[in-house]
C-alpha cells in the first residue's frame, strides 16, 4: 500500500505539471519562451544534460520541445509501472517451454496486427522453423490502447493463436524463460488501471502541447546523422561517450559492449534506454512527428526483449534501424532484416 501511495503521489504531481504546461501554450503566443522560463523556475531542467543543450545551441523552441518531449516520456514509463510485475520472472507459478534447442524470432506488435489474418503467416515470413513468443510489451500495447474496450480481446485472441501462448520473460539472473500461459491469463495477472484515466488524459494533454508548440512555428534545420544510422555508435563513439558522461552515467560504450550480450532485465533496461536516448537527441532516425514521444517507452521494451532472440522483425523502418545499432552497441548477434509490404523477409 505504501509504494501504491508513493506512486500515486507521483503521478499527482506530474498531472499538475503537465496542466501547468498546458495552460502555458494554450494562453500565450509566446508560449515557448516562458515555457523554458517555467522550467527553469520549477527546476524541470535539473535532469537534463544542460552542456549538451549549450554545445548544440538549441533555441529556445528546441530546448522547450525536448523537455516536453522527456515528460512524456516519464508519463509512458508511469503508464508501464503498472507492468512492473510482469517483467521478471518471480514466484508465479509458470509452465516452462523447453527452449535449448530452439531459435527465437521476435515479432513487434504491429506485426501481429498486420498479419491478424494470415493462419500460415509462419510460411508466410519464411520463419517455420523459428518459436514466436509474445511478451509483457506486448500485453502493454494492447491493455493502453485507446481503443482496447472494443478490439482488447480481439487482439489478445490474435497474439495467443500465433504464438500459442508462449511467452518470453527475464530475469535479474542474466537468462531469459520461454513459458506457458494462457494470454488472457497474463493480462489479469499483470493489468492494473488504477491509473489508467489519468495517465491517459496526460498522454493526450501532451499530444495537444506538442502540436500547438509546433504550429507557430516554421521547421527547424538540425544536423541528422542518419548515414548508416546502423553503425552510428560505431562512428560517432567520442560524441556519445561524452553525452553518456554528462548524463551522469557510470559507463560508456566499451562498457556497454562488453557486458551488454546478457539477458539481465536491469542491465538492458538502462543500457537500451540511455542509447535510445542518444538516438533522439541527435535526430537519428527521429520521428519527425511531434505528436509522437521521442523516446518510446514502448520501443525500448519491445528491443529488451528482442535483444534477447535471434531474430527481429519489424515494417516500422525507424525502429528496425534503431535496433540494429543498439544491438550492434550491445555486442548482440540479432538478425533485424527489412520486410516488405508483402511481408517477405529481406535479408542482406
Amino acid at each position: 500500500m505504501v509504494e501504491l501511495n508513493v506512486f500515486g503521489d507521483r503521478v499527482n504531481r506530474l498531472t499538475k505539471l503537465i496542466q501547468d504546461i498546458f495552460d502555458i501554450v494554450s494562453y500565450d503566443d509566446e508560449n515557448h519562451s516562458n515555457l523554458v522560463s517555467f522550467f527553469k523556475k520549477r527546476g524541470v531542467l535539473h535532469n537534463a544534460p544542460l552542456n549538451y543543450f549549450n554545445t548544440v545551441n538549441l533555441t529556445e523552441f528546441d530546448l522547450a520541445i525536448n523537455v516536453v518531449l522527456n515528460i512524456k516520456s516519464i508519463n509512458n514509463d508511469m503508464i508501464l509501472n503498472a507492468f512492473s510485475r510482469q517483467n521478471l520472472i518471480s514466484d508465479y507459478v509458470f509452465s516452462y517451454y523447453d527452449s535449448s534447442k530452439c531459435k527465437i524470432c521476435y515479432l513487434d506488435y504491429n506485426m501481429f496486427v498486420n498479419l491478424k489474418d494470415d493462419n500460415d503467416f509462419k510460411n508466410t515470413l519464411g520463419i517455420a522453423e523459428y518459436v514466436v513468443p509474445y511478451s509483457p510489451a506486448h500485453i502493454a500495447e494492447v491493455f493502453f490502447n485507446p481503443n482496447k474496450n472494443v478490439y482488447f480481446e480481439q487482439d489478445l485472441n490474435n497474439i495467443s493463436k500465433k504464438t500459442d501462448n508462449i511467452e518470453i520473460l527475464l530475469d535479474s539472473k542474466d537468462s531469459y524463460h520461454l513459458v506457458k500461459e494462457d494470454i488472457f491469463s497474463c493480462y489479469e495477472r499483470t493489468g492494473d488501471d488504477s491509473f489508467d484515466t489519468i495517465l491517459a488524459t496526460n498522454q493526450k494533454l501532451l499530444d495537444d502541447i506538442l502540436f500547438r508548440l509546433n504550429e507557430k512555428q516554421t521547421e527547424k534545420n538540425r544536423v541528422i546523422y542518419n548515414n548508416h544510422p546502423e553503425d552510428f555508435f560505431i562512428n560517432y563513439k567520442e560524441m556519445v561517450n561524452r553525452i553518456l558522461n554528462q548524463k551522469g552515467l557510470s559507463y560508456d560504450l566499451d562498457t556497454i559492449k562488453e557486458n551488454g550480450n546478457c539477458c539481465d532485465y536491469n542491465s538492458l533496461n538502462d543500457y537500451i534506454h540511455n542509447l535510445y536516448f542518444v538516438l533522439d537527441y541527435f535526430g537519428v532516425k527521429k520521428d519527425n512527428k511531434f505528436n509522437k514521444v521521442c523516446s518510446s517507452r514502448f520501443d525500448i521494451e519491445h528491443l529488451l526483449y528482442a535483444s534477447c532472440s535471434d531474430l527481429f522483425l519489424t515494417r516500422d523502418e525507424r525502429l528496425r534501424l534503431r535496433a540494429k545499432a543498439i544491438f550492434s552497441a550491445l555486442g548482440k548477434n540479432v538478425l533485424c532484416p527489412k520486410v516488405s509490404k508483402t511481408f517477405k523477409v529481406l535479408y542482406e
